[in-house]
């Protein structure tokens, strides 16, 4: 067995941590969209969509809401945010997140549908040779004038 006392000092740090962690990757993530939306408006030669950081920027809050409660209450209390909360907070904090992930997907499927027929609109074409997957996702390129779209040597 292990004991819910944690110390405290430790917590806060592991909390920043955490929290900068998890929410500097949703601001990247959030600020990727804004771009890529920005770039759109502006009618920019080249448009890259990250596919999977459409997700992130709505799916990942829940993580990073949890990261913020849980330290603090683990700071607050002196003990281990699961020993405060019990099995009926853990299930909530696990429906919030799943809530989130899933709204995430949809939110997602609804942004790269957006851009897609915005640009499409405008006359950009999807460019194959330039698309690149990476583990951050697929980031598809999409360019204004179809001679654009010849992949750099």
């Amino acid at each position: 067995m292990y004991s819910s006392e944690v110390p405290r000092l430790k917590v806060f740090f592991a909390g920043i941590f955490v929290n900068v962690f998890s929410w500097g990757v949703w601001w990247m993530a959030a600020s990727e969209v804004y771009n890529t939306f920005s770039l759109i408006a502006d009618g920019s030669a080249l448009v890259k969509i990250n596919v999977v950081g459409l997700w992130v920027s709505v799916g990942f809050i829940g993580v990073g809401l949890f990261s913020l409660a849980s330290p603090g209450v683990a700071l607050f209390t002196g003990k281990r945010a699961d020993a405060v909360w019990g099995r009926k907070g853990h299930s909530i904090s696990n429906y919030v997140i799943v809530f989130f992930a899933i709204i995430g997907v949809f939110s997602a499927i609804y942004f790269y549908k957006s851009m897609t027929t915005s640009l499409a609109d405008k006359g950009y074409v999807y460019c194959r040779p330039l698309t690149k997957f990476s583990a951050t996702g697929r980031h598809e390129v999409y360019v204004a004038k179809p001679e654009l779209c010849v992949k750099p040597n």
